[in-house]
C-alpha cells in the first residue's frame, strides 16, 4: 500500500483490525522502519530519532515526517527498491554481560502460574477464559491473592463495581499491602458512584497505600487526584493539582492524565492554565477516543473561560460601587421597635457537572439567578435582626433537571444560624421550576453550587470566595472508566461531589510554584518562583524526568532559575520540584516541556 495510507492508519482503521488487512499494515510498518534505520545507520544520520521527538512533543506526524524521515510521497520509490533488493542489512551487536547472581528465583506454584497467564489473558480482553483460569487457580489455592486481583479487575472491566469490591476486599484481607488489591478497591468505590463522605475518605486511604507501596503506578495518582478534587476546598484541590502534574510527568503521552488536569485547573478556577492544558491535549491525542476527550476539555475549559471572565468584569463592577444580588429589608413584628436593618447578599452558582461544551452563562445569569433574587427578597423577610447581624456563608448542591424542576438539594457549609440556611434554602426552592435547560445539551440534568455570604454591612466583593462563579467545571463522561487497564487512566465516574472526609493537621507550609507549567527550548532558560513562602524561607530546588537524568534533564540554580538541555529528552517533559526546608515533605511541582527551537505549542 501507498506510505501515505499506512501513515494514515489509526486505532479505528480496518487495516488495523481486519486479518486480512492486518497483515499488510504489519508488515509494511516493518518494512518501513527497517529501511529507515538502515539508511540512517548507512548515512550516519539520526532522523529517526529525530522524528520520534518531534512526536514526542505533539507536533503533527505529517509535518514530522517532512521535516525528518521524508514525507510520504517521497518514501514511496525508496521503499519498494528497498523491498526488492535480494539481501537486507544486519548489524551484529553484542550480547550483553548478565549477572545472574543478581536475580532472585522462587518456586512458582501451579496455581500462581494459571493466575499469572489469567490475568494477562484478562488485561487482552479474553476475559471468558480468564475467569475460568482465575476460578481454577483460586480453587486450587483459596489464598492467592493474585486471582482475587485479577477476578477483581474482570468485574470492574465489565462493569460491576459490587463484585469488584468483594474480590478486591477478599485480597486486602491476604495482603493488606497489595497495591493492586488498594487500586481495584478505591476502583470499585469510585465505579460505584458512592461519593459519600465516609467512601471518599476509604478510597483515598487505599490510594494512598498504593502510591507508598508502588511509587510508579501511575493511575493512582490519576485517581487520587479525581478523589480530591471531589472533596473539595483548597487544601484537597492543590494537592489534588500535584497529582495531576505527578501523573503528567512520568507519562507525558497519557492523554487522559491531562484531560483529569483540566478538571482540577477548572476547580481551581485557574480557567486559563486549564485552556492552555486543554489545547496542549487536543495536539497530542491520537485516537478517536483521545480526541473526543481532549475536545470536550477544551470545549468546556473554553466555555469557563469566558464564564469566569464575566464573573470577574461583575466583581469588579460590584467593587466600584455596584449592589450585590439584592438587598432586603428585616421588619420586625407588632410590638416591636420598628428598626429597618439593611442586609446585603453576594451570591453566585458554579457548575459541577459536564457541560458538554454548552455554555450555561446567559440561562444561569438570565434564568436562575434573577428568580432566586426575587425569591430571597421574600424569604429574607422572616429572618430576625440578630441573625442579620452576622456575616456568614452557606453553600447548597442541587441539580436542575431537563424540565427545569430542582432535585438533589444538599446542604454542604451551614451559616451556623438556621434562619439564614433556610432563607437560601427557601430561595432556591420557591424558585423553581426554572426554565428547561438549553436545547443544546443532552445530559438529564445539571449539577451546581449556590453560595450565599450574608453580610451586614455593604457586601465585600472579596467575601464571596472562590465558589462564587458562573462557571463550567467539567467531569469526566465515564466513558474511559469502563475499559481501563492497570497501565493506563484510572477510574472515571460521572457524578460530582464534595464530601470531605476526616483528616489529619498538615505540618509546615506547602510552597506554591510559579509558573505551573512552562514551555522551553532547548538551552533557553525559565525563571521559576515560590509564590507564598517569604524570602527568608529556605527552599530546594530539583529537576528531573522519566525519561532522562542528571544534566540531561537540564538544570536549576539555587535561585530557581531552570536551563533546558541541549537534547530533548524522550518523552520531551520533566519535572521541576521545590520543597520548604522547615516542611520537606511539602513539595511543589512545575511541569516543563522541552521544545525544539522555532517550536511551540
Amino acid at each position: 500500500m501507498p506510505v501515505s495510507t499506512l501513515f494514515e492508519i489509526d486505532a479505528s482503521s480496518p487495516y488495523y483490525h481486519e486479518q486480512n488487512k492486518a497483515s499488510i499494515f504489519y508488515a509494511e510498518s516493518w518494512a518501513l522502519a527497517h529501511y529507515l534505520f538502515a539508511r540512517d545507520w548507512k548515512e550516519n544520520t539520526h532522523r529517526v530519532t529525530d522524528f520520534v521527538q518531534l512526536l514526542g512533543t505533539g507536533v503533527d506526524p505529517k509535518d514530522a515526517a517532512s521535516r525528518t524521515i521524508g514525507a510520504a510521497d517521497v518514501l514511496d520509490e525508496p521503499l519498494r527498491k528497498y523491498i526488492g533488493n535480494h539481501a537486507f542489512t544486519v548489524v551484529k551487536v553484542q550480547l550483553p554481560k548478565i549477572d545472574e547472581n543478581g536475580f532472585r528465583v522462587r518456586d512458582m506454584a501451579d496455581a500462581e502460574a494459571l493466575a499469572v497467564r489469567a490475568d494477562f489473558m484478562a488485561h487482552n480482553h479474553h476475559d471468558t477464559e480468564a475467569r475460568q483460569m482465575l476460578e481454577e487457580a483460586l480453587k486450587a489455592d483459596p489464598k492467592l491473592g493474585i486471582a482475587c486481583d485479577g477476578l477483581s479487575f474482570l468485574a470492574l472491566q465489565q462493569g460491576n463495581a459490587g463484585e469488584g469490591e468483594k474480590w478486591s476486599s477478599q485480597a486486602l484481607a491476604l495482603d493488606p499491602h497489595d497495591y493492586r488489591a488498594n487500586y481495584y478497591y478505591a476502583w470499585s468505590l469510585l465505579k460505584s458512584g458512592r461519593t459519600d463522605q465516609e467512601s471518599l475518605a476509604k478510597a483515598e486511604a487505599s490510594l494512598r497505600a498504593v502510591m507508598n507501596g508502588n511509587p510508579e503506578f501511575v493511575p493512582a495518582y490519576d485517581s487520587m487526584a479525581y478523589v480530591l478534587s471531589l472533596e473539595g476546598g483548597k487544601e484537597r484541590l492543590d494537592e489534588a493539582y500535584t497529582m495531576t502534574v505527578q501523573a503528567v510527568g512520568r507519562e507525558p503521552g497519557n492523554v487522559h492524565y491531562r484531560v483529569r488536569a483540566v478538571e482540577v485547573l477548572e476547580r481551581q478556577q485557574r480557567p486559563d492554565d486549564a485552556v492552555r492544558v486543554a489545547t496542549l491535549a487536543v495536539s497530542m491525542a491520537k485516537t478517536p477516543e483521545e480526541q473526543q476527550a481532549a475536545s470536550a476539555a477544551l470545549a468546556g475549559a473554553q466555555a469557563f473561560q469566558e464564564s469566569w471572565s464575566k464573573y470577574q468584569a461583575q466583581q469588579a463592577s460590584l467593587a466600584a460601587g455596584g449592589a450585590g444580588l439584592d438587598s432586603g429589608k428585616i421588619v420586625p413584628t407588632r410590638g416591636a421597635l420598628h428598626v429597618i436593618q439593611q442586609v446585603n447578599m453576594s451570591a453566585g452558582v458554579m457548575v459541577l457537572s459536564n457541560t458538554q461544551g454548552v455554555d450555561f452563562s446567559s440561562y444561569l445569569s438570565g434564568e436562575v439567578m434573577p428568580k432566586i433574587q426575587r425569591e430571597w427578597s421574600v424569604q429574607i423577610q422572616k429572618v430576625s435582626a440578630s441573625a442579620a447581624a452576622k456575616k456568614s456563608t452557606v453553600i447548597i448542591e442541587f441539580q436542575i433537571e431537563r424540565d427545569g424542576s430542582i432535585a438533589e438539594m444538599k446542604l454542604k457549609q451551614s451559616t451556623q444560624e438556621q434562619t439564614l440556611d433556610d432563607a437560601a434554602r427557601a430561595a432556591l426552592q420557591g424558585a423553581s421550576p426554572f426554565a428547561p435547560l438549553p436545547a443544546k445539551f443532552r445530559g438529564k440534568s445539571i449539577a451546581l453550587r449556590f453560595r450565599c455570604d450574608y453580610s451586614p454591612a455593604a457586601a465585600d466583593p472579596g467575601t464571596t470566595g472562590q465558589d462564587a462563579a458562573v462557571g463550567g467545571n467539567k467531569e469526566s463522561n465515564g466513558k474511559s472508566a469502563e475499559n481501563v487497564p492497570t497501565s493506563s487512566a484510572g477510574p472515571m465516574v460521572a457524578h460530582a461531589s464534595s464530601a470531605v472526609p476526616k483528616r489529619s493537621a498538615r505540618r509546615g507550609t506547602a510552597p506554591k510554584i510559579a509558573p505551573p507549567f512552562a514551555d522551553v527550548a532547548l538551552g533557553a532558560r525559565q525563571q521559576f518562583a515560590v509564590a507564598n513562602l517569604t524570602t527568608a524561607k529556605k527552599v530546594i530546588w530539583k529537576v528531573s524526568g522519566s525519561g532522562c537524568s542528571g544534566a540531561a534533564c537540564g538544570t536549576i540554580s539555587a535561585d530557581g532559575l531552570y536551563t533546558a538541555p541541549a537534547k530533548v529528552p524522550i518523552p520531551p517533559a520533566v519535572t521541576v520540584t521545590v520543597s520548604s526546608v522547615d516542611a520537606p515533605d511539602k513539595v511543589a511541582f512545575a511541569l516543563v516541556t522541552i521544545l525544539q527551537p522555532n517550536q511551540s505549542h
